[in-house]
Protein backbone atom coordinates (compact mmCIF):
# COMPACT_ATOMS: atom_id res chain seq x y z
CA UNK A 1 0.00 0.00 0.00
CA UNK A 2 1.12 3.79 -0.45
CA UNK A 3 1.78 5.02 3.05
CA UNK A 4 2.21 9.27 3.87
CA UNK A 5 3.26 9.59 7.36
CA UNK A 6 3.27 13.28 8.76
CA UNK A 7 5.88 13.71 11.58
CA UNK A 8 8.94 16.35 12.34
CA UNK A 9 10.98 15.11 9.44
CA UNK A 10 12.78 18.27 9.04
CA UNK A 11 15.30 18.78 11.83
CA UNK A 12 18.52 20.09 11.62
CA UNK A 13 19.87 18.77 15.63
CA UNK A 14 17.64 16.92 16.92
CA UNK A 15 19.29 13.33 16.62
CA UNK A 16 16.20 11.33 17.60
CA UNK A 17 13.41 13.54 15.26
CA UNK A 18 15.76 12.47 12.53
CA UNK A 19 15.75 8.92 13.26
CA UNK A 20 12.38 8.32 14.10
CA UNK A 21 11.20 9.53 11.02
CA UNK A 22 13.56 7.60 9.06
CA UNK A 23 12.42 4.25 11.32
CA UNK A 24 8.24 4.57 10.96
CA UNK A 25 9.37 4.94 6.58
CA UNK A 26 11.88 2.12 6.80
CA UNK A 27 9.96 -0.63 9.07
CA UNK A 28 6.98 -0.05 6.53
CA UNK A 29 9.17 -0.50 3.52
CA UNK A 30 10.81 -3.05 4.91
CA UNK A 31 7.17 -4.80 4.86
CA UNK A 32 6.36 -3.96 1.46
CA UNK A 33 4.84 -1.13 1.39
CA UNK A 34 5.49 2.32 -0.51
CA UNK A 35 5.85 4.46 2.60
CA UNK A 36 7.45 8.30 2.12
CA UNK A 37 7.38 11.11 4.58
CA UNK A 38 4.88 14.14 3.30
CA UNK A 39 7.36 17.03 2.87
CA UNK A 40 5.38 20.07 5.16
CA UNK A 41 6.52 22.83 6.37
CA UNK A 42 4.39 24.98 8.36
CA UNK A 43 3.59 28.21 7.83
CA UNK A 44 4.91 31.40 10.13
CA UNK A 45 3.42 34.07 10.46
CA UNK A 46 5.29 37.29 11.00
CA UNK A 47 3.93 41.01 11.38
CA UNK A 48 4.53 43.32 8.38
CA UNK A 49 7.60 45.02 7.91
CA UNK A 50 6.65 48.08 8.17
CA UNK A 51 5.56 47.25 11.41
CA UNK A 52 8.85 46.13 12.44
CA UNK A 53 10.24 48.67 11.41
CA UNK A 54 8.54 50.96 13.23
CA UNK A 55 9.10 48.57 16.29
CA UNK A 56 12.94 49.06 15.83
CA UNK A 57 12.59 52.91 16.03
CA UNK A 58 10.28 52.62 19.03
CA UNK A 59 12.57 50.21 20.56
CA UNK A 60 16.05 50.64 19.42
CA UNK A 61 17.18 47.81 21.76
CA UNK A 62 15.58 45.66 19.77
CA UNK A 63 18.21 46.23 16.45
CA UNK A 64 21.12 45.65 19.01
CA UNK A 65 19.27 42.26 20.35
CA UNK A 66 18.54 41.21 16.80
CA UNK A 67 22.34 41.54 15.74
CA UNK A 68 23.81 39.11 18.76
CA UNK A 69 20.54 36.60 17.52
CA UNK A 70 21.76 36.50 14.04
CA UNK A 71 25.23 36.15 15.50
CA UNK A 72 23.87 32.99 17.43
CA UNK A 73 22.02 31.97 14.21
CA UNK A 74 25.22 31.94 12.19
CA UNK A 75 27.21 30.02 14.86
CA UNK A 76 24.25 27.47 14.91
CA UNK A 77 24.23 26.82 11.30
CA UNK A 78 27.85 26.45 11.05
CA UNK A 79 27.35 23.52 13.94
CA UNK A 80 24.66 22.33 11.93
CA UNK A 81 26.52 22.29 8.74
CA UNK A 82 29.24 19.56 10.02
CA UNK A 83 25.88 17.62 11.59
CA UNK A 84 24.58 17.33 7.82
CA UNK A 85 21.44 16.15 8.13
CA UNK A 86 20.48 16.80 4.65
CA UNK A 87 22.86 13.80 3.87
CA UNK A 88 21.65 11.11 5.99
CA UNK A 89 17.68 12.16 4.39
CA UNK A 90 18.67 12.04 1.06
CA UNK A 91 20.71 8.87 1.31
CA UNK A 92 18.12 6.97 3.54
CA UNK A 93 14.55 8.68 4.05
CA UNK A 94 12.12 8.44 1.46
CA UNK A 95 10.33 11.51 0.95
CA UNK A 96 7.19 12.83 -0.98
CA UNK A 97 7.64 14.56 -4.89
CA UNK A 98 6.06 17.59 -3.72
CA UNK A 99 7.00 19.84 -0.87
CA UNK A 100 3.64 21.59 1.12
CA UNK A 101 3.64 25.23 2.54
CA UNK A 102 0.99 25.28 4.79
CA UNK A 103 -2.49 23.85 5.60
CA UNK A 104 -4.04 25.13 2.78
CA UNK A 105 -1.60 23.82 -0.10
CA UNK A 106 -1.57 20.80 1.72
CA UNK A 107 -5.44 20.23 1.62
CA UNK A 108 -5.44 21.75 -2.24
CA UNK A 109 -2.83 19.39 -3.16
CA UNK A 110 -2.69 16.41 -0.80
CA UNK A 111 -0.32 13.55 -1.78
CA UNK A 112 -2.57 10.59 -2.79
CA UNK A 113 -1.74 7.29 -0.56
CA UNK A 114 -3.71 4.71 0.88
CA UNK A 115 -2.81 5.38 4.18
CA UNK A 116 -2.29 8.42 6.30
CA UNK A 117 -0.12 8.23 9.04
CA UNK A 118 1.02 11.17 11.82
CA UNK A 119 3.94 9.96 14.16
CA UNK A 120 5.60 9.18 16.00
CA UNK A 121 7.01 11.89 18.18
CA UNK A 122 5.24 14.58 19.43
CA UNK A 123 3.03 15.66 17.02
CA UNK A 124 0.25 16.49 19.12
CA UNK A 125 2.29 18.64 21.49
CA UNK A 126 0.74 21.39 19.84
CA UNK A 127 -2.39 24.64 19.83
CA UNK A 128 -5.05 23.60 17.52
CA UNK A 129 -5.85 27.36 17.57
CA UNK A 130 -3.15 27.70 14.97
CA UNK A 131 -4.65 25.97 11.90
CA UNK A 132 -1.20 24.74 10.21
CA UNK A 133 -1.46 22.28 13.04
CA UNK A 134 -3.89 20.66 11.72
CA UNK A 135 -2.20 18.79 9.22
CA UNK A 136 -0.85 16.84 12.27
CA UNK A 137 -4.30 15.20 12.30
CA UNK A 138 -4.40 14.68 9.03
CA UNK A 139 -6.79 16.99 8.08
CA UNK A 140 -6.12 16.21 4.23
CA UNK A 141 -6.47 14.20 1.96
CA UNK A 142 -10.02 12.13 0.75
CA UNK A 143 -12.25 10.59 3.11
CA UNK A 144 -11.44 7.60 2.06
CA UNK A 145 -8.12 7.04 2.98
CA UNK A 146 -7.17 5.21 5.92
CA UNK A 147 -6.07 7.64 8.97
CA UNK A 148 -4.13 6.21 11.69
CA UNK A 149 -1.48 7.76 14.54
CA UNK A 150 1.06 5.81 15.28
CA UNK A 151 3.11 6.56 18.77
CA UNK A 152 1.39 9.95 18.88
CA UNK A 153 2.69 11.93 21.69
CA UNK A 154 1.60 15.04 23.40
CA UNK A 155 5.26 15.32 24.41
CA UNK A 156 3.55 17.35 28.03
CA UNK A 157 2.25 15.82 30.96
CA UNK A 158 -0.49 17.54 30.00
CA UNK A 159 -3.32 18.10 27.24
CA UNK A 160 -1.84 20.89 25.28
CA UNK A 161 -3.80 21.05 21.85
CA UNK A 162 -6.88 23.60 23.84
CA UNK A 163 -9.65 23.34 21.15
CA UNK A 164 -10.83 19.98 22.27
CA UNK A 165 -14.28 19.90 20.01
CA UNK A 166 -12.09 20.23 17.07
CA UNK A 167 -9.51 17.77 18.58
CA UNK A 168 -12.42 15.39 19.20
CA UNK A 169 -14.13 15.87 15.52
CA UNK A 170 -10.87 15.70 13.73
CA UNK A 171 -9.96 12.38 15.13
CA UNK A 172 -13.64 10.72 14.12
CA UNK A 173 -11.93 10.66 10.63
CA UNK A 174 -9.29 8.17 12.68
CA UNK A 175 -9.47 4.34 11.68
CA UNK A 176 -7.45 3.50 14.95
CA UNK A 177 -5.63 5.46 17.08
CA UNK A 178 -2.10 4.48 19.24
CA UNK A 179 -0.16 6.86 21.62
CA UNK A 180 3.86 6.98 22.54
CA UNK A 181 3.25 7.18 26.75
CA UNK A 182 0.62 5.57 28.45
CA UNK A 183 -0.20 9.55 29.99
CA UNK A 184 -1.02 10.19 26.36
CA UNK A 185 -3.65 7.48 26.07
CA UNK A 186 -5.03 8.26 29.67
CA UNK A 187 -5.54 12.38 28.12
CA UNK A 188 -7.81 10.19 25.28
CA UNK A 189 -9.56 8.63 27.45
CA UNK A 190 -10.61 11.31 29.40
CA UNK A 191 -11.97 12.84 26.33
CA UNK A 192 -14.05 9.43 24.84
CA UNK A 193 -11.29 8.55 22.63
CA UNK A 194 -10.41 4.90 22.34
CA UNK A 195 -6.23 4.33 22.21
CA UNK A 196 -3.37 1.90 22.74
CA UNK A 197 0.20 2.34 23.47
CA UNK A 198 2.81 1.79 21.16
CA UNK A 199 6.48 2.10 21.28
CA UNK A 200 8.55 5.05 19.26
CA UNK A 201 9.08 4.08 16.02
CA UNK A 202 12.86 4.16 16.47
CA UNK A 203 12.07 0.33 18.42
CA UNK A 204 10.36 -1.06 15.43
CA UNK A 205 14.15 -1.86 14.16
CA UNK A 206 16.26 -4.44 15.36
CA UNK A 207 19.58 -3.50 16.12
CA UNK A 208 21.11 -5.06 12.98
CA UNK A 209 19.60 -2.14 11.33
CA UNK A 210 21.43 0.38 13.04
CA UNK A 211 24.37 -1.37 13.30
CA UNK A 212 24.21 -0.64 9.33
CA UNK A 213 24.46 3.34 9.72
CA UNK A 214 26.80 3.21 12.20
CA UNK A 215 30.33 4.79 11.11
CA UNK A 216 33.34 3.93 12.25
CA UNK A 217 34.49 4.59 15.79
CA UNK A 218 35.19 8.00 15.75
CA UNK A 219 37.08 9.11 19.29
CA UNK A 220 39.55 6.51 19.84
CA UNK A 221 40.67 7.03 23.35
CA UNK A 222 37.81 5.83 25.97
CA UNK A 223 35.03 8.49 26.58
CA UNK A 224 32.44 9.34 28.15
CA UNK A 225 29.42 10.36 25.49
CA UNK A 226 26.82 13.41 27.02
CA UNK A 227 24.02 14.03 24.63
CA UNK A 228 22.55 17.17 26.09
CA UNK A 229 18.95 18.41 25.01
CA UNK A 230 17.06 20.81 26.87
CA UNK A 231 19.76 21.24 29.64
CA UNK A 232 19.65 24.44 30.93
CA UNK A 233 22.51 24.45 33.37
CA UNK A 234 26.05 22.46 33.35
CA UNK A 235 24.47 21.39 37.10
CA UNK A 236 21.53 19.96 36.27
CA UNK A 237 23.93 16.79 35.08
CA UNK A 238 26.25 17.34 37.89
CA UNK A 239 29.11 18.28 34.40
CA UNK A 240 31.59 19.78 37.69
CA UNK A 241 31.69 16.74 39.31
CA UNK A 242 31.25 14.37 36.41
CA UNK A 243 34.00 15.86 34.61
CA UNK A 244 36.19 15.92 37.64
CA UNK A 245 36.07 12.43 37.93
CA UNK A 246 36.90 11.15 34.34
CA UNK A 247 39.53 13.61 33.78
CA UNK A 248 41.12 11.09 37.02
CA UNK A 249 40.56 7.86 35.35
CA UNK A 250 42.05 9.40 31.84
CA UNK A 251 37.93 8.94 30.46
CA UNK A 252 37.45 11.86 28.04
CA UNK A 253 34.25 14.00 27.88
CA UNK A 254 32.66 14.29 24.59
CA UNK A 255 29.66 16.47 24.58
CA UNK A 256 27.06 16.59 21.28
CA UNK A 257 24.05 18.84 21.70
CA UNK A 258 20.64 19.55 20.39
CA UNK A 259 17.05 21.51 20.26
CA UNK A 260 14.00 20.57 21.91
CA UNK A 261 12.14 22.69 24.22
CA UNK A 262 16.20 25.15 24.35
CA UNK A 263 18.01 26.24 22.18
CA UNK A 264 21.93 24.54 22.04
CA UNK A 265 24.43 26.39 23.56
CA UNK A 266 28.32 25.35 24.57
CA UNK A 267 28.00 25.64 28.30
CA UNK A 268 29.90 22.46 29.55
CA UNK A 269 33.58 23.77 30.64
CA UNK A 270 36.57 21.51 29.46
CA UNK A 271 34.33 19.41 26.90
CA UNK A 272 34.96 18.47 23.62
CA UNK A 273 32.56 19.00 21.23
CA UNK A 274 31.06 17.08 18.69
CA UNK A 275 28.62 18.24 16.11
CA UNK A 276 28.26 14.84 14.26
CA UNK A 277 26.66 13.54 11.46
CA UNK A 278 23.15 10.77 12.49
CA UNK A 279 25.35 8.01 11.31
CA UNK A 280 28.37 9.41 13.96
CA UNK A 281 26.22 9.94 16.72
CA UNK A 282 25.17 6.18 16.88
CA UNK A 283 28.96 5.80 16.41
CA UNK A 284 29.57 7.66 19.69
CA UNK A 285 26.50 5.80 21.73
CA UNK A 286 27.91 2.60 20.48
CA UNK A 287 31.65 2.84 21.40
CA UNK A 288 31.08 4.79 24.74
CA UNK A 289 32.25 3.72 28.16
CA UNK A 290 29.21 5.78 29.43
CA UNK A 291 26.32 7.96 27.75
CA UNK A 292 24.73 10.12 29.79
CA UNK A 293 21.96 12.04 28.60
CA UNK A 294 18.65 13.77 29.87
CA UNK A 295 17.11 12.62 26.00
CA UNK A 296 14.54 9.88 25.41
CA UNK A 297 16.06 8.97 22.07
CA UNK A 298 19.69 9.76 23.77
CA UNK A 299 18.25 6.35 26.30
CA UNK A 300 16.11 4.39 23.02
CA UNK A 301 19.86 4.06 21.40
CA UNK A 302 21.68 3.59 24.49
CA UNK A 303 19.63 0.02 25.33
CA UNK A 304 19.48 -0.84 21.79
CA UNK A 305 23.28 -0.65 21.84
CA UNK A 306 23.45 -2.34 25.56
CA UNK A 307 25.26 0.48 26.80
CA UNK A 308 25.89 1.86 30.35
CA UNK A 309 23.68 4.66 30.85
CA UNK A 310 22.69 7.44 33.55
CA UNK A 311 19.37 9.45 33.19
CA UNK A 312 19.17 12.63 33.90
CA UNK A 313 16.06 13.89 34.26
CA UNK A 314 14.76 17.11 32.91
CA UNK A 315 13.89 19.76 35.27
CA UNK A 316 12.02 23.04 35.53
CA UNK A 317 9.29 23.59 32.23
CA UNK A 318 11.36 21.25 30.39
CA UNK A 319 10.48 18.65 33.23
CA UNK A 320 7.09 17.96 31.49
CA UNK A 321 8.76 15.92 29.00
CA UNK A 322 10.15 13.25 31.80
CA UNK A 323 7.02 11.11 31.42
CA UNK A 324 8.06 9.52 27.97
CA UNK A 325 11.41 8.21 29.94
CA UNK A 326 9.98 7.38 32.74
CA UNK A 327 7.63 5.07 30.78
CA UNK A 328 10.04 3.51 28.58
CA UNK A 329 12.78 2.91 31.82
CA UNK A 330 9.65 0.82 33.33
CA UNK A 331 9.18 -1.16 30.41
CA UNK A 332 12.58 -2.43 30.36
CA UNK A 333 13.20 -2.87 34.05
CA UNK A 334 15.98 0.25 34.23
CA UNK A 335 13.86 2.87 35.99
CA UNK A 336 16.94 2.35 38.64
CA UNK A 337 19.02 4.07 35.85
CA UNK A 338 17.44 7.65 36.40
CA UNK A 339 19.87 9.89 39.05
CA UNK A 340 18.07 12.07 41.08
CA UNK A 341 21.10 13.84 43.09
CA UNK A 342 24.78 13.33 42.74
CA UNK A 343 25.24 10.19 44.85
CA UNK A 344 22.75 8.30 42.36
CA UNK A 345 25.37 9.73 39.66
CA UNK A 346 28.20 8.64 40.96
CA UNK A 347 26.95 4.93 42.17
CA UNK A 348 25.66 4.09 38.38
CA UNK A 349 28.96 5.34 37.29
CA UNK A 350 30.85 2.41 38.33
CA UNK A 351 27.30 -0.31 38.35
CA UNK A 352 27.45 -1.55 34.98
CA UNK A 353 24.33 -2.74 33.23
CA UNK A 354 23.62 -6.81 32.87
CA UNK A 355 21.37 -6.33 29.87
CA UNK A 356 21.10 -10.44 29.89
CA UNK A 357 19.20 -10.65 33.24
CA UNK A 358 16.66 -7.60 32.47
CA UNK A 359 12.95 -8.43 32.86
CA UNK A 360 12.20 -6.52 30.00
CA UNK A 361 8.65 -8.31 29.28
CA UNK A 362 6.46 -5.37 29.48
CA UNK A 363 8.88 -4.33 26.54
CA UNK A 364 8.39 -7.23 24.29
CA UNK A 365 4.55 -7.17 25.00
CA UNK A 366 4.62 -3.44 23.75
CA UNK A 367 6.96 -4.53 21.24
CA UNK A 368 4.72 -6.92 19.87
CA UNK A 369 1.64 -5.04 20.69
CA UNK A 370 2.82 -2.13 18.27
CA UNK A 371 3.78 -4.66 15.22
CA UNK A 372 0.71 -5.88 15.09
CA UNK A 373 -1.27 -2.63 15.74
CA UNK A 374 0.24 -1.43 12.21
CA UNK A 375 -0.22 -4.97 10.48
CA UNK A 376 -3.94 -5.23 11.84
CA UNK A 377 -4.70 -1.78 10.27
CA UNK A 378 -2.55 -1.68 7.38
CA UNK A 379 -3.79 -4.72 5.05
CA UNK A 380 -3.63 -4.39 1.21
Amino acid sequence: MRIGIITHWKDFDNYGAALQSYALQRYLRDLGHDAFIIRYFKKSKKAPFIKRVINIFKHPSLLINRRGIKAAQEKINNWNKQRDFDSFRNKYVSLSGDIYYGIIELQSNYPKADVYITGSDQVWGVSLNNEENRAYFLDFGEDKTIRLSYAASFGRDYFPCENEVLFKKLLERFQAVSMREESGVKMLQERGVESIRCLDSTLLLSLDNYKELTAVRKHKLPYVFYYTVNVASPDEIYWPQLFALMQQRGVESVVTTGSGYLQPEEIFKGAEYDYSTVEEWLANIAYAELVVTASFHGIVFSYLFNKNFIYMPLRAKSSKGNNRVIDLLESVGLLNRMANNWEDVRRLVDEDINYSKLNNTPYQKLLKQSKEFLANQIKD
